[in-house]
């Protein structure tokens, strides 16, 4: 996959039901294959009511960037991401369900999730 990508790249994937019963069917194995890959893994979820559970999510990239946004985005800088977001929409579009602050709240992964994706 990284040889296919090009610099400066973000990787993200879907990995599976994340709730407290089902996160080592997938979502901890595919977190750990990835951190094996990637400088940097970010996990993250959101609760999917269609599922009636948690849905796990992994951003992967290299040091690509610079270490400056590296440090915001893994100290969960939801100012960074509304740039970010800001950057990526148009000018005439908003989002009204999703901003920084919100995603900050997908990445603060409960306990149990932190303890396995350590």
């Amino acid at each position: 996959m990284k040889t296919k990508l090009k610099p400066g790249f973000m990787f993200v994937t879907q990995s599976g039901s994340c709730g407290k019963l089902t996160h080592k069917e997938s979502f901890t194995i595919i977190n750990h294959t990835l951190k094996k890959c990637f400088d940097n893994v970010l996990p993250y979820n959101v609760f999917l009511q269609s599922f009636a559970d948690l849905w796990g999510f992994n951003m992967a990239w290299d040091n690509h960037i610079s270490l400056s946004e590296i440090e915001l985005i893994k100290n969960y800088n939801f100012n960074y991401f509304d740039i970010k977001i800001k950057e990526k929409i148009k000018k005439n579009e908003k989002l009204y369900n999703f901003d920084g602050e919100s995603f900050v709240g997908q990445i603060n992964l409960p306990k149990y999730l932190r303890n396995v994706c350590e």
